[in-house]
């Protein structure tokens, strides 16, 4: 996951990208995706580094990922050490490992 935050926070749109591991859930860990909006989140899932590194994550799952995409109105977020708030449509993505 480590190499695909780095490669995935330089892509044009990303607003903020972790993974956490869950504090509840035994083995389950999840990537918080957040970009400008859809078009530049579709360009990332097209990306050399997503096709790349997404399969071989899912590889090492017993039952594969799940993606979950959500669109906000208006947000504000800390990222980067900066915070973030926009008026205009954002994108997350989620996937859980």
């Amino acid at each position: 996951c480590k190499e695909l935050v780095e490669k995935s926070l330089k892509d044009n749109g990303n607003i903020a990208y972790d993974y956490f591991t869950s504090g509840t859930r035994n083995g389950v860990m999840m990537i918080c995706e957040t970009w400008e909006n859809e078009e530049v989140l579709k360009a990332h899932m097209a990306s050399e580094h997503f096709t790349t590194l997404v399969p071989m994550i899912e590889a090492l799952t017993k039952n594969g990922l799940k993606l979950e995409q959500f669109t906000f109105k208006s947000f504000q977020t800390s990222a980067r050490d900066d915070t973030f708030s926009s008026s205009s449509p954002a994108d997350v993505l989620i996937i859980i490992i």
